[in-house]
């Protein structure tokens, strides 16, 4: 997660999937930002905010109405307005908790995560938002993903967890998350995995990683999702129609 990135439509897509879920489930959320710095260079990365006043106006004025004014209120728009991640905070669902220290400002990855669990203790499901999203446990850490390791050590304490990941270019998006879904299933036993595409600017994935304690609240949030949000978030449609008898 990057300030210079915040309220671009990526964001407006993780806030809606976010209030949907949490809103009428009663779980608390916390969530983890991942903050780092800013590269030097510039680049067009994350920079999709025309979406507040061009061709997607009249569909995601729909999606979350309260959102939407939210995100118009607080001059998004402006591609070089100065925001920060703070600036999100009061259009997340009601009660949620927000871990935003920046990785590269304390001395080791372990402590981050500790001052993370440690603020995050009380929350039933925590949101991951990694730059760059879920890494190779092989690969070497990096402050822009989440290794499997650290999610297992969340998931061992009892919360379900939703985790962005930023779908390359080099293969198929449908290639990408099915590895990715496998290696979940093999790591959280009895865990439900369910993965959600948001398709506007830059192709996103969210993976759910669902207790079996919370699963039933999640499913009746998603059987409850607007259609309009739906339509964003593929295969959505086809995992309400698998859930729609719990």
């Amino acid at each position: 997660m990057q300030n210079r990135y915040v309220g671009d439509v990526g964001d407006y897509g993780k806030l809606a999937l976010l209030r949907c879920l949490i809103g009428t489930s009663g779980l608390k959320l916390g969530v983890i930002w991942h903050m780092v710095e800013g590269e030097k260079t510039k680049t067009k990365d994350g920079k999709h905010r025309k979406y507040l006043a061009e061709g997607d106006l009249h569909l995601l004025q729909h999606v979350d109405k309260d959102l939407y004014i939210g995100f118009t209120q607080k001059n998004f728009l402006l591609e070089d307005a100065s925001h920060c991640v703070q600036d999100l905070y009061d259009l997340l669902p009601s009660d949620s908790v927000c871990f935003d220290e920046n990785c590269h400002l304390i001395p080791s990855r372990n402590e981050w995560l500790g001052k993370a669990e440690r603020k995050l203790e009380n929350c039933d499901i925590l949101f991951f938002d990694p730059d760059n999203g879920v890494c190779n446990e092989t690969a070497e850490v990096s402050s822009k993903h989440v290794r499997m390791n650290e999610l297992h050590r969340f998931w061992e304490t009892g919360k379900s967890l939703i985790v962005y990941h930023h779908l390359g270019r080099e293969e198929s998006h449908d290639l990408q998350e099915s590895r990715l879904r496998r290696r979940f299933v093999e790591i959280f036993r009895g865990a439900g995995i369910e993965c959600f595409r948001f398709r506007r600017g830059t192709a996103r994935s969210y993976f759910m990683i669902i207790q079996p304690s919370h699963r039933q609240k999640l499913c009746a949030s998603v059987s409850k999702m607007p259609e309009k949000l739906a339509a964003l978030m593929s295969p959505l449609n086809e995992w309400r129609r698998k859930h729609s008898e719990i």
